[in-house]
Formats: structure tokens, sequence, C-alpha cells
């Protein structure tokens, strides 16, 4: 039987596959075994980037008045401000 979730401090990218792979068992039973998979799972043992070239902050296209799930935003919970005295 496959696992797919045993996987430690790795990336890992995952495809649809036309061939059944099998039964998947979740570890620790958290979740039914599921019959068949058809996910093609690839382990990436090396990624190499520039930190600098990483983009900080919001993204220069977001919309800021769009509520992106998932992703916090000022917009989106109620901010109490309270100046000092």
């Amino acid at each position: 039987m496959n696992s797919i979730c045993n996987y430690t401090k790795t990336i890992i990218t995952v495809s649809y596959t036309e061939k059944d792979n099998g039964p998947i068992v979740s570890p620790r039973d958290l979740f039914p075994t599921l019959p068949s998979s058809h996910a093609n799972i690839v382990q990436i043992s090396e990624v190499t980037y520039d930190p600098a070239l990483l983009p900080k902050g919001i993204h220069p296209e977001a919309k800021r008045t769009t509520i992106y799930q998932g992703f916090p935003t000022l917009k989106s919970k109620p901010v109490k401000v309270c100046p000092k005295s």
C-alpha cells in the first residue's frame, strides 16, 4: 500500500496519471483508506533560488479591495486603534 503523507522536510509535486497506483493509507488512521489513487508523486530533492530575488510584501498587481481566502488582509478583520496617552 502507498502512503503519500510520509514525506518530511521535502518538496513534492503531485500530478494526475491514468495509471491506478493502488490504495492510499492515511498515516495514523486519520482518514479512511482510498481504494485507488491516480496521483503521480515526484520528490524534489534540490531547489535553487536567490533569496534577494524573492518578492516581499503584497504583490503589485493584487487588488487591495479583494479578499483572498487564506491570505490575511487588514480589510478582512476589524481593527481598533487606540492612541497612546
